[in-house]
């Protein structure tokens, strides 16, 4: 099952974004590659694909036509298109309320389905409206570049701004609606969306967005539509228009709408589709290489309301260190603000997640569920947790084995040689607890607080260097252990906070 683990960022961000697939105990890396056939041409009709669903009165059906063969079977298919009359079914469907006459064979297309050469007059049809869409588009410029310079003069009000933003929306739509192709589509969408964004703010459509389908907000589901075609169609031309800075700072409002969509996701359907939900905008924007706070953050909440508590501190940590386009974008505006307030709350839900996870470890072992402690200990220590918890998780990991085995009450030579390899373990264990109080913590303010612990560690570290070194042989005769072969003993489970 696909989980994402995102690329960790100091200042900048490494030159490729990895994502990893869990396998227990280890860990697959991948690199995740966008398909062209998922990124189809938007406004071309050389491939012209239909989706249709009559009303319910008709008992309801569904054509869904397929992108290799048009519906056909034929292997190659650039020169049909699925037939609009008939929708490539081949036939009408009756319906008392649609009107239409019973399974009528589609004259258009011969029933067939498809129309050889349709695609071309189709084709023929956007180039001889081009140059009116170029119009429209150069007229939706115009008006947008009106407005800012009105603004910037603080000589627009509301309502002016209200119906300049209004016609340079119409006239991008007309623009797109007549087939605006080349750099110019991509860079409409782009300034369509952005409009788009801007009335929907205004209309407060960005409250309640994680209590509510997209859907249900026109403005807001539109303008989301626009940018995500843009970016896929900057991905398909090469353009590169959202490699540069200031237009890739407009992901942010997407990323915002991705992670309030997949908390409403995750309350009707579950944290699985959520993640699914934002596995699939992960996957638009992984060519650009940049890491969204909103995005990594809700799926640090799904992975914690699933459990994965490994994944989710991963995906707080990578919203934490997220992108926020301060070098390019205003630090009074929304998205920036909200940037900012997401990565905070991602480094509280780190440390939440991290006490809540020691302290379930720790009531594990005083309940005497060594075994489940012991697991709890090392996935909190595989985190890399601050030096404080690491300290004590690290000697707590160390008790918990010895409470298990009660090599306190037995002695040295009657234990095992894969018993004297879970002494071994404290020891390592007890060895990185004291590393962490002398390197890190011994001359902090609380040097004096963990003291005591320090030497409690110290005293079962020199119990593990010295307890079970001699043992007894097949015959009974006391014999010094073979430590290199037994350090090489697979014992499970194993413990990858101490590198196993």
């Amino acid at each position: 099952r696909l989980a994402a683990t995102a690329t960790r960022k100091s200042s900048t961000l490494c030159a490729e974004a990895l994502f990893c697939i869990c396998i227990q105990p280890a860990y697959r890396w991948l690199r995740l590659e966008g398909r062209s056939s998922d990124l189809p041409h938007l406004s071309k009709l050389v491939l012209f694909l239909r989706r249709k669903i009559t009303c319910d009165a008709c008992s309801g059906y569904e054509t869904v036509d397929c992108s290799e063969c048009c519906a056909s079977g034929a292997s190659q298919c650039a020169d049909k298109i699925i037939c609009p009359t008939c929708e490539g079914t081949g036939s009408y469907k009756s319906c008392i309320n649609c009107g239409s006459t019973a399974n009528v064979q589609c004259e258009q297309c011969g029933g067939k389905g498809f129309a050889v050469g349709l695609a071309y007059q189709e084709s023929a049809q956007i180039s001889s409206r081009q140059p009116e869409a170029e119009e429209f588009f150069g007229k939706g410029f115009e008006l947008e570049k009106e407005l800012v310079y009105l603004e910037l003069q603080e000589n627009v009000s509301e309502v002016e701004a209200e119906m300049l933003i209004q016609r340079a929306i119409e006239s991008y739509s007309q623009a797109l609606r007549l087939g605006l192709q080349g750099k110019n589509e991509l860079h409409c969408h782009w300034l369509l969306g952005n409009l788009l964004f801007r009335r929907a703010f205004d209309l407060n459509e960005q409250d309640g967005m994680s209590k509510q389908d997209l859907s249900c907000r026109p403005n807001l589901y539109r303008a989301v539509s626009e940018l995500e075609i843009a970016v896929r169609l900057d991905l398909q031309s090469g353009s590169q228009l959202f490699c540069q800075r200031l237009p890739q700072s407009d992901l942010l409002k997407l990323d915002k709408v991705w992670g309030s969509q997949s908390s409403y996701i995750s309350r009707k359907r579950g944290a699985d589709q959520a993640i699914e939900y934002l596995l699939s905008k992960l996957k638009l924007v992984q060519h650009l290489l940049t890491v969204l706070p909103d995005m990594m953050f809700y799926l640090g909440m799904h992975f914690a309301e699933k459990g994965e508590f490994a994944n989710a501190i991963d995906m707080f940590r990578a919203a934490r260190n997220a992108e926020d386009y301060g070098d390019v974008v205003d630090h009074e505006h929304w998205t920036y603000r909200v940037a900012q307030i997401t990565k905070k709350h991602a480094n509280e839900q780190i440390e939440r997640l991290i006490i809540a996870h020691f302290e379930r470890a720790s009531d594990a072992l005083e309940q005497k569920n060594y075994d489940e402690a012991i697991r709890i200990f090392d996935e909190c220590l595989c985190v890399n947790p601050e030096p404080e918890i690491a300290m004590q998780a690290f000697y707590n990991l160390g008790v918990a084995i010895h409470s298990k085995f009660r090599f306190g009450h037995r002695r040295g030579e009657s234990i095992s040689d894969e018993e004297y390899r879970w002494v071994m373990r404290i020891s390592i264990s007890t060895k990185k607890a004291i590393e962490l109080y002398e390197k890190e913590m011994s001359h902090g303010l609380n040097a004096n607080e963990f003291k005591e612990i320090y030497d409690q560690v110290k005293s079962l570290h020199l119990f593990t260097s010295v307890y079970g070194l001699v043992g007894r042989d097949a015959f009974g005769q006391r014999s010094e252990r073979n430590i290199k072969a037994i350090s090489n003993m697979a014992v499970y489970p194993f413990l990858r906070s101490i590198g196993e």
